[in-house]
């Protein structure tokens, strides 16, 4: 149960990423206009009570299936296709770094090593500005250059 608002938010926003919340808002706005012209209308243009309440019917049926199609597919410039899955079921990309290179090279200079180098594998196995032949030439990492594990990032 603890588990129960999460779904429930998670829920809210895939409808409203689906869109399903306009296009429920724009039917009950149309249905409303449409009651209001039957009401308004039929009276003086003769127009027998039935065809008023048929019509009252079928805007209540029409209802569910205009949501469930808002649901499954998206009006685009192709014209009417399939919704796509939510970014939420694909891969996540790996965390971005906490630190960066300089907070990385304080840590260096402050004397511990080995959670530098942690952390400079971190950097380097994913995309940021730091390189290994950065890693050669910047003086900032002359702190770490005799330490191996320094020596195995950069290749020498």
């Amino acid at each position: 149960m603890p588990d129960t608002p999460s779904r429930l938010i998670a829920f809210l926003a895939e409808l409203r990423r689906r869109r399903v919340f306009r296009v429920a808002v724009v039917y009950a706005g149309v249905a409303f206009i449409v009651i209001q012209i039957i009401d308004g209308a039929f009276d003086y243009l003769k127009i027998p009570e039935w065809i008023g309440s048929l019509i009252i019917i079928m805007l209540a049926v029409g209802f569910p299936i205009a949501v469930g199609m808002a649901w499954a597919f998206d009006l685009t410039a192709e014209g009417l296709v399939r919704t796509r899955e939510s970014k939420r079921d694909q891969p996540k990309k790996p965390p971005r770094p906490i630190i960066g290179n300089k907070t990385v090279a304080v840590i260096a200079v402050l004397g511990d090593q080995d959670a530098a180098i942690d952390q400079l594998e971190v950097l380097l196995s994913i995309p940021s500005t730091l390189t290994v032949p950065l890693l050669k030439l910047d003086p900032q990492w002359d702190p770490l250059r005799e330490h191996p594990r320094f020596k195995g990032l950069v290749g020498g």
